[in-house]
Parts: C-alpha cells; sequence; structure tokens
C-alpha cells in the first residue's frame, strides 16, 4: 500500500530560529502497517538546496548503501546516514532537473541490499507528486484522522 503523496510545512518546534521548512513525503507500507519505504523531498526556505531523504526498513546491509532512480534513469548511490527504529535513511542533494523528473516520472525506485544479500526494491509511484509538490501544504492533523479512518475500514474489511 501507498499513502499519497502529501506536503507539510513548518518548522521545529524546539528551535525557535529554526528556518520554515516543507517535505513533500510518501511511504510504501504493508497491509499490516508496517512500514516498508519513504521518500521525502525536504525544502527549507529561502535557499534554493533541496534533498531527497529515502527511508528503507531495518535489515538492510549498510553497505553498499542506497540506490535511487527514477524510471529507467541511471541510478544514483548514496550511504545511509542514520538508522532509526523506522528504518536507515539516505540523504541525496537534488536539482530542479531532478524534481523536474519526480514531476513527469512514473516510479521512484528506492534499491538496498537486505541481510541475505539480495535486492530489496521499494516503487513509490509518483503520479501524484506534481500536485502535491505544488501545491498547498496539507493540514497534519486532518492528515492523522483521515490515515486513521482508512486503517479502521481496512480492519473492518478483513476477513473474519
Amino acid at each position: 500500500m501507498h499513502s499519497p503523496w502529501v506536503k507539510f510545512c513548518g518548522r521545529e518546534r524546539n528551535d525557535r530560529q529554526a528556518k520554515e521548512m516543507c517535505l513533500t513525503v510518501k511511504e510504501a507500507r504493508l497491509e499490516t502497517g508496517e512500514f516498508m519505504a519513504g521518500a521525502a523531498l525536504i525544502e527549507p526556505a529561502g535557499t534554493e538546496q533541496k534533498m531527497l531523504r529515502v527511508t528503507l526498513p531495518l535489515g538492510m546491509q549498510l553497505m553498499p548503501g542506497v540506490r535511487m532512480f527514477i524510471d529507467s534513469d541511471e541510478p544514483r548511490t548514496g550511504p545511509y546516514v542514520i538508522c532509526l527504529p523506522n528504518g536507515c535513511m539516505a540523504d541525496f542533494d537534488v536539482t530542479a532537473e531532478f524534481i523536474a523528473k519526480l514531476k513527469q516520472g512514473q516510479n521512484l525506485q528506492l534499491q538496498g541490499i537486505n541481510a541475505p544479500g539480495q535486492v530489496a526494491s521499494y516503487l513509490l509511484p509518483l503520479g501524484d507528486f506534481a500536485k502535491a509538490f505544488e501545491g498547498p501544504p496539507t493540514d497534519p492533523a486532518q492528515y492523522e484522522q483521515d490515515l486513521k479512518r482508512q486503517r479502521d475500514e481496512r480492519l473492518r474489511n478483513l476477513p473474519k
């Protein structure tokens, strides 16, 4: 299951000097809700610099890192920068040209090497990326309510 691409904007609550930042985010999860992979385009206010943070599940081999590419483009490889309980993350600096490809592409593919040494691939469809990226931010509270409602609905529809 994939979440839609969603845009959130705000600033770090605990840092009064933090700049406004927008994240355009998508996740892939199992039917159970378990996180599988995700991507977040991070845009700090007042700068042209943008970064794509990709997250793969725990259990990936840290070397050789993550491969990321759009459709049949040449893959980019980056090292993991941190692992947290929800997964391991790698950051890629991206250009306006790359963002244009995200807007026009079909799929963002993320790859890592799992514990047994096999390539684990995760596709994040890009069909609704441009609309989210160019549109207004989503209200986080409303988004959480919508997710909870969808989860509850899926649980009700599970075979008994």
